[in-house]
């Protein structure tokens, strides 16, 4: 069940044992600590060497190194700016942009002992509920990459169950305002944390629980009072489009997340409007054949965006698109100081819906013409 798993995976709320989780050979936390210190340093020469210190580390003692950055990271004496590189360190251990050198990333993770990367993943859930904003956020990215790193191995398929158990008990607490400020910091955090989950998951996931419950623990979360766990769930949404084919198939399904994202991208926070119109625009990509109910509130949408945009906050392309959509419409009255700097990502990613929707009409487009050229007789046919 999620709630053993969360039990197991955090171990009751208590941060994992340095003494009893780090193997052989571990690393001094003491000495790591300066190490990262140093690579802050203004001094070059001094923050190339302990650069090179921490590579040689991780050719020569990964496992080790990998838990005593999650030991840093916990330390309470530790600064927050070490803590901080030490969580840099780690996500770059285990992700890189580089698609050759990522399995080999991944490969090197999965070669620890379990009981190694089950320290560091207990560390990362004990950040999301226990520590400050900042280690909270990076903890999220950690996450996300670990997962990644062992999807495909299978070696953390509760974590889906665990995130939205976090989120569902954050949310669901209402006693005293100091408890409910660490549920809320609980959810908020766990949502940030399953929009990269979400990012992560593979187009073919094939556990539709997994998606079915996270897609619940989102779109219930953007109606959460916090501003910051709205924006983290409609990011979280966003980031899942790829993942719901299925739940499109179901009319109830997305009649609802179409009213989330629809909610989304009116939502008061510019960037939340912003998330909101980049999810919409990324399901007219994907399922342009099945959005045709909610183009009038989608229209509408834009078309208020754009009508309470100021012309100076959009380029020409912008500025003819806004006449084309509301020919009849007077502009705006707001001033400049009262627009948030965010108001022209908005107005952006309000064209960028219609943008996107006009390349897929006319890709298909061309594959009819296509099709059409290809399935008519030849001319020599047709003249004799």
């Amino acid at each position: 069940s999620s709630s053993s798993a969360l039990s197991s995976l955090r171990g009751g709320m208590v941060p994992p044992s340095p003494e009893q989780a780090a193997p052989p050979m571990a690393i001094s936390k003491d000495n790591l600590i300066s190490t990262l210190d140093n690579c802050l340093n203004p001094d070059q020469q001094r923050r190339e060497q302990s650069e090179r210190v921490l590579e040689m580390l991780s050719a020569t003692q990964f496992e080790p190194l990998m838990v005593a950055l999650m030991q840093v990271i916990l330390d309470p004496m530790a600064s927050i700016t070490v803590k901080q590189q030490a969580g840099v360190y780690l996500k770059n251990s285990v992700y890189c942009k580089d698609k050759e050198r990522l399995p080999q990333l991944h490969a090197r993770w999965l070669s620890m002992m379990p009981t190694s990367r089950d320290t560091v993943k207990k560390g990362l859930l004990y950040l999301l509920e226990n520590h400050d904003d900042h280690l909270a956020q990076v903890a999220g990215v950690v996450l996300g990459k670990v997962f990644a790193a062992e999807q495909k191995d299978g070696g953390w398929d509760t974590l889906v169950d665990v995130l939205c158990a976090m989120v569902g008990s954050g949310g669901s607490s209402s006693s005293s305002s100091s408890s409910s400020s660490t549920a809320n910091f609980k959810t908020i955090n766990a949502l940030h944390a399953l929009g990269f989950v979400c990012a992560e998951l593979e187009e073919d996931y094939t556990n539709q629980d997994h998606v079915n419950k996270a897609l619940t623990v989102i779109i219930q979360s953007i109606n959460l009072p916090e501003p910051k766990a709205v924006l983290y769930a409609v990011n979280a949404l966003r980031n899942a489009v790829h993942l719901v084919s299925r739940n499109f198939d179901v009319p109830a399904e997305r009649d609802m997340i179409m009213k989330m994202l629809c909610q989304a991208a009116t939502n008061q926070d510019p960037k939340v409007r912003v998330v909101g119109f980049e999810a919409l625009a990324l399901i007219a990509e994907r399922f342009y054949n099945k959005i045709g109910p909610y183009m009038e509130a989608i229209y509408t949408i834009t078309t208020n965006t754009l009508q309470t945009t100021p012309s100076y906050l959009l380029g020409e392309s912008e500025e003819n698109a806004k006449n084309h959509l509301a020919p009849s419409s007077s502009s705006s009255s707001l001033s400049s100081s009262t627009l948030s700097t965010h108001t022209d990502k908005v107005a952006t990613q309000a064209i960028e819906f219609w943008c996107v929707l006009g390349e897929v009409e006319e890709d298909i487009i061309e594959m009819n013409r296509e099709r059409a050229a290809s399935s008519s007789p030849s001319s020599s046919s047709s003249s004799s």
